[in-house]
């Protein structure tokens, strides 16, 4: 009787522990951690995140995901998508600055699943003067005076 309570209470220490652990997860998912502010915004489920959310908008326009986050959060917002944590910026000003200032204060990036996707050596993850000399160079090959002397031959 004795043994049995020990395991009962060795169960319920145990289960404390991993709900506890579970979530402080959580929370850390739900704020994670940031040298300086982050904008206002959900992150979702953990994990997940908020692709479902943003996956059922199709839409023309502004698909219906931004139009809600811009009315709620602002034209400034952090989410979770595919599984990154990411901030969203839906300010013309903010937006002209960031790819302005790309390489120096900031950096393209590419969630792991596009990454996936496109291939691990692909444009979308070279940086800095690498992406810009392939970029030139693709641009040479598929740009405009060339496609018209390849497909359009007189």
């Amino acid at each position: 009787m004795e043994s049995l309570q020990v395991s009962y209470a060795a169960l319920y220490g145990a289960t404390t522990l991993m709900i506890g652990w579970l979530l402080h997860w959580v929370y850390k998912w739900v704020n994670p951690p940031c040298k300086g502010r982050l904008p206002p915004g959900s992150m979702g489920i953990p994990i997940i995140g908020e692709t479902l959310q943003f996956k059922s908008t199709p839409s023309l326009g502004i698909p219906s995901y931004y139009q809600q986050r811009l009315k709620r959060y602002g034209p400034v917002f952090k989410t979770s998508l595919v599984g990154q944590p990411m901030v969203i910026s839906m300010d013309q000003e903010l937006n002209r600055f960031i790819f302005q200032q790309e390489n120096k204060l900031f950096q393209s990036w590419y969630p792991e699943a596009t990454n996936s996707i496109f291939g691990k050596r692909s444009i979308a993850t070279c940086i800095g003067t690498i992406h810009k000399f392939i970029r030139s160079f693709a641009s040479k090959l598929f740009g405009v005076e060339n496609l018209k002397e390849v497909l359009i031959r007189e």
